[in-house]
């Protein structure tokens, strides 16, 4: 809390809680109750914590309750890797970039989709998602599990495809009175940046654009 006050004392407008270790619900409740700034998450961080069980046992249900749980607790957005589909596996592994998926909670959605051979419970129930983040004025942050972890895998066909999807979901989550934020596009070189923010714009409808990256 030291940490989190320091930063809002220096002017920080939002807090991130990435917590991935320990009794993380607690924390959480006094970051909301306390912190004036925007609370965020990332569930998929919190989800082996809270059940205490390995990450291929389990279930679409059990990842979609701790998103309610946060929600529960007052964050206000959560930031979900939607993006990443069976599809993409396949993609990733017939492009072969040099550093595959370097998001922490895109890799995680791809371990489990790897072990069970399920698809990614983030986007097949998005819907289901969208009725937990109305219901508690959450914004979903669509996370980028594609995001390329170096120059050489700027711009890739990986990246390009997950930008379509999180567009298609940008749209659906407005339809559903829920507000949005876009997180992209990754480590690419300052010649490809203007190009990434246009295309962004164009396809996400203007949706607010959480920037990571660049990198020279």
């Amino acid at each position: 809390m030291k940490k989190v006050m320091a930063a809002v004392d220096l002017g920080a407008e939002s807090i991130m809680d990435l917590s991935s270790h320990g009794n993380t619900q607690p924390f959480r409740q006094k970051l909301t109750s306390e912190c004036p700034a925007m609370i965020g998450t990332v569930p998929v961080y919190d989800s082996v914590i809270h059940y205490q069980r390995d990450l291929n046992t389990l279930t679409a249900k059990d990842f979609l309750d701790v998103i309610e749980l946060h929600a529960k607790d007052g964050v206000d957005f959560v930031t979900l890797h939607c993006g990443i589909t069976r599809k993409t596996i396949d993609q990733i592994k017939k492009h072969k970039r040099k550093m595959n998926i370097v998001s922490r909670g895109g890799s995680l959605v791809f371990a489990w989709m790897s072990m069970t051979g399920e698809e990614n419970p983030f986007y097949e129930y998005y819907d289901e998602i969208l009725d937990i983040c109305e219901k508690y004025d959450v914004t979903i942050s669509l996370g980028d599990a594609c995001r390329p972890g170096c120059l050489a895998d700027a711009t890739d066909v990986c990246q390009i495809e997950k930008l379509v999807r999180l567009g298609e979901l940008t749209k659906r989550a407005w339809d559903h009175n829920v507000q949005v934020i876009v997180e992209g596009p990754g480590h690419v070189p300052l010649n490809q940046v203007a190009a990434n923010m246009q295309v962004q714009q164009q396809i996400c409808m203007g949706a607010t654009f959480y920037v990571f990256g660049p990198k020279e």
